[in-house]
């Protein structure tokens, strides 16, 4: 299952990266929000509103293949270094090829 998870993910790359950068602008936005910074209080949460500005906010540190059966189908996880969080970062979680969550870089691992 591992295999098969990996295999799906690499496969998939073209379609999971442009649903995955929307996943994770939404996300930062609605973070911002919630962290309420968006009155630009905090200089490391920046308005963003494209896709492009938050590719450039982020970096690809690892790609984690879980155990078969921790998650109902095919999983892969994401870990990111991330402009406005440096400490906790970005992770993302797949399953399915879907995002399943979206949260700091410690849901990958």
């Amino acid at each position: 299952m591992q295999y098969q998870s990996f295999q799906k993910f690499i496969d998939n790359w073209k379609e999971i990266e442009s649903f995955l950068l929307d996943e994770i602008l939404l996300y930062y936005i609605n973070l911002r929000d919630k962290l309420g910074f968006s009155d630009g209080s905090d200089a490391n949460y920046p308005e963003v509103a494209s896709v492009k500005e938050i590719k450039e906010m982020i970096e690809l540190e690892a790609i984690f293949v879980p155990l078969s059966g921790i998650y109902d189908g095919r999983s892969v996880a994401m870990a990111f270094s991330c402009d406005w969080d440096a400490k906790n970062g970005l992770g993302v979680l797949l399953v399915d090829e879907a995002v399943e969550e979206i949260g700091y870089q410690d849901i990958a691992f």
